[in-house]
């Protein structure tokens, strides 16, 4: 059975959370972080995260452009997963972090870390804002192989919807799983999938990007299973599916 690597931005599903208009910041940066936790719990690998921040008006919650952020980008790599892909910051000029892994507590305290040095170090005094986040990027993903794709030679065969020449493309065999990874230079521009949140005041929106046919073919069954698994796990927990 083909696996074959989708044009553009894939296959794309997106779920949106209204939180409690009584929800603080501290309170919003665990619901993300728990909620990138649960998505990818057994699955999905993040190799690197790009956040946003910015300044936000206390009353209605909009964002205000006029005033720009000592750092507004920051970007956190898993310093053992990171060697073998090629994860490059999205945003210009980030604040580079390094973790032993990504996972809910260390995305958390890589938040909080970013607010709190904006909150120090860029000498805004007006009392009309607040210091908040406003986007997570999650591009470069380690994720299991369905066992049902058995590799030749640490390799898997990987089309294009172009049809372009297929590749021979590398898992990588770690502690008894096998996971495919990416972007690889010379591979891919893209990983198998990625996903990001987005805040709007006390709206939260999720966008997740299905690049390899593995999730959204019918025949791989394994492999919807694994995507319906994680996109269960979001919906146990408040988030609704608008689109995909």
């Amino acid at each position: 059975m083909k696996i074959i690597e989708h044009d553009g931005l894939g296959k794309t599903v997106a779920y949106e959370m209204l939180l409690s208009d009584r929800s603080t910041q501290q309170d919003q940066i665990k619901f993300a972080a728990k909620s990138i936790g649960l998505f990818c719990k057994d699955f999905i690998f993040p190799v690197s995260v790009d956040l946003g921040v910015g300044y936000f008006d206390k009353k209605w919650g909009f964002e205000r452009t006029e005033i720009e952020p000592k750092q507004r980008f920051w970007f956190l790599y898993d310093k053992e997963l990171f060697l073998e892909v090629d994860a490059k910051a999205t945003y210009v000029n980030p604040m580079q972090k390094e973790a032993a892994i990504i996972e809910e507590d260390t995305l958390a305290r890589f938040m909080e870390e970013a607010i709190h040095y904006e909150k120090n170090n860029a000498g805004v005094t007006n009392d009309s804002v607040f210091v908040g986040w406003k986007i997570l990027d999650v591009v470069a993903t380690k994720v299991l192989l369905p066992s049902e794709v058995k590799p030749i030679d640490n390799t898997i065969i990987l089309h294009t919807e172009g049809g372009v020449r297929p590749i021979e493309y590398p898992v990588q065999k770690i502690k008894g799983k096998t996971l495919i990874y990416g972007p690889i230079h010379r591979y891919s521009i893209k990983g198998p999938l990625a996903f990001s949140i987005c805040r709007d005041c006390n709206l939260l929106e999720m966008s997740i990007h299905l690049y390899w046919s593995l999730w959204t073919d019918p025949n791989h069954k394994e492999g919807n299973l694994q995507i319906t698994k994680a996109c269960k796990q979001l919906e146990d927990v408040g988030w609704k599916r608008t689109f995909g």
